[in-house]
């Protein structure tokens, strides 16, 4: 259940406002993506592990509602996100006033034009959104705005996860029929990510990849210094990987 009491205890002040203003669907999101096992401490970990802490400017490319950015903002001196939900960049925004986080800013934005100014940033962290945007341009964007030697991650969807929805979660059959849809009719937006697709597409930017790899197995340290907390979603479904993550340079 989503209360602000369980919220709390998982780590996230949330507003009472905040919380009471929530529909179905938010409710179900926020109960997945801020409640236990995805407490604050668990978004933590999962930075320390991957190695996406001490650089001076970071941006949340697709910030949602704010959660894997309060916790960058722990581990950087600054903090952008930026989402095309201004009803999720609101709810980001009065998390982490009411977090007392000061040192993170939300706008609204698309990804594939964002108004930085080139070589704003040392690290770009996209999670969960890549792959319901114009892909070849969101990855120019990000070589453009990262400077030179600048860590990026970014994870996608696979086939596996689309198989788990039509498995095992009836309520998110439709999304996933559409996207395995536009896959198939060739589209090039909202779409089902595979790595060879991922890793033309990343050369055809000017990035350099370092692993392209199951969700929650990259990091950017020969040895992480914690133990990586178990991965946000089933690895494979049907021997399918679920989910893409990347992580690499601009070089």
């Amino acid at each position: 259940m989503v209360t602000e009491k369980n919220l709390a205890a998982a780590g996230w002040r949330w507003p009472k406002e905040s919380v009471e203003s929530l529909d179905d669907y938010e409710r179900k999101f926020v109960a997945f993506e801020f409640l236990p096992p995805r407490t604050l401490s668990y978004y933590l970990d999962r930075i320390d592990y991957l190695g996406f802490g001490n650089m001076h400017r970071v941006l949340d490319a697709g910030c949602g509602m704010g959660q894997w950015s309060i916790a960058m903002a722990q581990r950087n001196r600054e903090v952008q996100g930026v989402d095309l939900n201004h009803r999720r960049v609101d709810l980001a925004r009065k998390l982490a006033s009411n977090m007392g986080v000061t040192n993170c800013h939300f706008h609204c934005a698309k990804l594939e034009r964002l108004g930085y100014p080139d070589e704003s940033f040392d690290g770009i962290f996209c999670y969960g959104v890549f792959m319901f945007t114009q892909m070849p341009e969101v990855l120019a964007e990000f070589r453009r705005l990262l400077k030179p030697g600048g860590r990026f991650y970014i994870n996608a969807n696979s086939w596996g996860w689309y198989l788990h929805l039509l498995k095992n979660v009836p309520w998110n059959r439709r999304p996933a029929l559409r996207m395995i849809h536009n896959t198939m009719l060739r589209r090039k937006q909202n779409i089902v990510v595979t790595e060879t697709w991922l890793r033309r597409q990343l050369a055809s930017a000017g990035l350099s990849p370092i692993a392209i790899t199951s969700e929650g197995a990259a990091s950017f340290y020969a040895n992480p210094p914690v133990t990586m907390p178990a991965p946000g979603y089933p690895p494979r479904c049907l021997g399918m990987r679920s989910i893409i993550e990347t992580i690499g340079f601009k070089t």
